[in-house]
């Protein structure tokens, strides 16, 4: 059943800007932005951890902060996510008359050379990354950024689609009116932005045609509206929440982090963005998807979820539940060893189910076994030794060949 908020705002949604009928499954990204140097011990919250929880949640973008390894990059892929890294690219102007096209074509070199030098298992894991961030929010530093600096990130992003034809420059711009960068994909910092807001999603629609782009995608502040705006009436204006009174700090107060970051993300969806990618994902602060455990973070993780979800199964593709002995995994538990018996539960409003694929990994996701099962009851047997990380995990094909989001869980073995 579509979820009455989905249908909600797809039907608000301004005509000839959103077709909520547009299929939702992989082509509206869902992501993150996850800052790698952020690790917590591997037995509270790591790098593998964070990459199953975010695939199982819906993502299939992640935009990485920091070194990623081979492996992890692997593990990305391996979890049906696209990767683009991020640099602010201003680090490396040497000041004006101090450069010339040879100096970007050196940075940009070596970068590539990085990427394709990524291998792991003996095969390359380089096409997971599809871009690069080359600045954010340039315009929040209008008053100072200089034209030769915008020129330098202009020819350097040049550079970079010559040497990567296969990848795209991103901008995460701030308010417009936007910098041209002369980058191929945009993202915006929009702000929190529920339907009583949503014309800040056209609005930045509009800058993004301004500058010769199609779109943009909503990167936006999770956790309650209410806390963000802190009863300040210049802050709720400026999202277009206003005009300022109690009566609408009343209404902000009376909704839930997990109302808020449902909304926000279908908000996105309907009024046409190609995309939602909120801010970090593994930090203890009030934007976090997570706390700094991993755990949901006073509902945001559980908002951002059921909305990716819900797209999912609201344009027909399937859902799957993973069980053990007829159970949910305790998420991170201690389990014996020895053999493991799994069953999933498949669902599919407009097609059949044609089989449901099990995964198991002993190293974070960068490697896996895989069996299939193609009757119900669907189950898979995978042995589990003493002392390992596993990752176990289950994914629904129905006869069109669209896949569910993976189900999946991280458990200790004794």
């Amino acid at each position: 059943m579509i979820p009455a908020l989905l249908l909600a705002v797809a039907a608000n949604a301004s005509a000839g800007l959103a077709d909520p009928s547009r299929p939702a499954g992989e082509t509206f990204t869902i992501g993150a932005y996850y800052s790698m140097p952020q690790l917590e011990p591997k037995d509270n919250f790591s790098w593998d951890y964070a990459f199953m929880d975010m695939a199982r949640i819906g993502c299939n973008r992640i935009v990485v902060g920091g070194s990623c390894w081979p492996d992890g990059w692997a593990a990305i892929r391996n979890w049906g996510m696209k990767g683009i890294t991020s640099y602010h690219w201003l680090n490396s102007y040497p000041g004006e008359g101090k450069w010339d096209r040879s100096t970007l074509e050196g940075l940009n070199r070596v970068q590539k050379r990085d990427v394709d030098n990524l291998v792991w298992g003996g095969k390359s894991v380089g096409g997971t990354i599809i871009g690069h961030i080359v600045q954010d929010e340039p315009e929040s530093d209008a008053s100072t950024i200089t034209e030769d600096q915008i020129n330098f990130l202009r020819v350097w992003a040049d550079v970079y689609h010559e040497m990567n034809p296969g990848r795209d420059t991103w901008v995460n711009h701030s308010d417009p009116p936007w910098y041209d960068f002369n980058e191929r994909q945009a993202s915006c910092s929009a702000a929190p932005t529920i339907v009583p807001n949503s014309m800040r999603i056209t609005e930045r629609q509009e800058a993004a045609r301004e500058i010769g782009l199609n779109n943009f995608t909503v990167v936006a502040l999770q956790g309650r509206l209410s806390d963000w705006g802190g009863n300040l009436c210049d802050r709720i204006e400026s999202w277009s929440l206003g005009p300022c009174s109690e009566a609408v700090f009343d209404w902000l107060d009376s909704r839930t982090n997990q109302e808020d970051a449902y909304e926000m993300m279908i908000t996105a969806y309907a009024w046409g963005s190609p995309g939602f990618h909120p801010y970090q994902f593994n930090k203890h602060r009030g934007y976090s998807i997570v706390d700094i455990d991993g755990n949901d973070n006073v509902g945001i993780r559980a908002g951002f979820s059921a909305a990716a979800h819900d797209l999912r199964r609201a344009h027909g593709w399937p859902g799957v539940e993973l069980f053990h002995a007829g159970q949910p995994f305790d998420d991170r538990g201690r389990y014996p060893a020895g053999d493991l018996a799994l069953t999933a539960e498949a669902v599919s409003d407009s097609g059949t189910i044609a089989k449901v694929i099990f995964g198991k990994s002993t190293n974070g996701g960068s490697n896996w076994e895989a069996t299939e099962d193609d009757t119900a009851p669907y189950s898979a047997t995978f042995p589990a030794e003493a002392g390992q990380t596993v990752i176990f995990r289950a994914r629904a094909v129905d006869s069109e060949g669209r896949k569910s989001i993976f189900a999946a869980n991280m458990i200790h073995v004794k």
